[in-house]
């Protein structure tokens, strides 16, 4: 916290860990936590001379640096690289996956929101697959913003029917019929506009409103 105040150019990097589930299945909890140590050792060795490397929860590791997002993303790829090797552990070989996420800090900043935003980066990362570096912008901001927004409103806006259905048809070429048509959702937030299909899907399944969303709409669809 207190380098963060002092206001000066840096960077922080969160490595995410992947993989370590699986160690303490296979070999036990010891396992998973030596291979953490061992991971940890590997991150502090490769970090540069006045960095500052904290284990945080959730087999997360930060690292202030002292340069611009620019030059921590090398840096960042060092890390994810070095905790992938394999690992030599007293009960047999093991392997990890990582990701990182980078923020770059701009003066004074609070930890906790600097902290944030690396980790928020990381799981982007890890989002689009293994190995990757992700860094926090304005972009990932209003996406998460959005996506924050659908997911708190979508529960209630399911229970008051707030949506609407739009039918395309399907046609049999052979005969120029109408022979059935789809079912569309359409809904629309003030702030955000129609919200696509496959976002409202996705935010259902997060918020546990699949099932209620589905029955809504097959009730809906036979009703019209």
């Amino acid at each position: 916290a207190s380098k963060l105040a002092t206001g000066t150019r840096a960077a922080i990097v969160v490595v995410g860990l992947h993989g370590v589930a699986g160690v303490n299945e296979l070999y036990g909890t010891a396992a998973g936590d030596a291979i953490l140590v061992q991971a940890a050792e590997r991150i502090r060795a490769d970090a540069d001379e006045g960095d500052v490397v904290a284990c945080l929860s959730g087999q997360r590791f930060a690292v202030l640096t002292g340069c611009s997002a620019l030059r921590a993303y090398p840096r960042a790829g060092r890390f994810v690289d070095t905790v992938a090797e394999p690992y030599d552990l007293s009960c047999g070989p093991a392997r990890l996956t990582a990701c990182a996420g980078v923020a770059d800090l701009h003066g004074p900043v609070e930890p906790d929101l600097a902290l944030w935003h690396a980790a928020t980066a990381a799981d982007r990362a890890h989002a689009r697959g293994p190995g990757r570096v992700e860094g926090y912008d304005e972009g990932l901001a209003a996406a998460l913003r959005r996506r924050a927004t659908i997911e708190q409103k979508l529960a209630s806006a399911i229970r008051a029917g707030e949506f609407d259905l739009v039918y395309q048809p399907v046609v049999d070429l052979r005969h120029k019929l109408p022979v059935a048509v789809e079912a569309l959702l359409r809904w629309r937030l003030p702030d955000l506009g129609a919200v696509p299909p496959a976002e409202v899907l996705a935010a259902a399944a997060q918020v546990g409103g699949a099932a209620d969303l589905d029955a809504r709409v097959l009730r809906r669809a036979c009703h019209q």
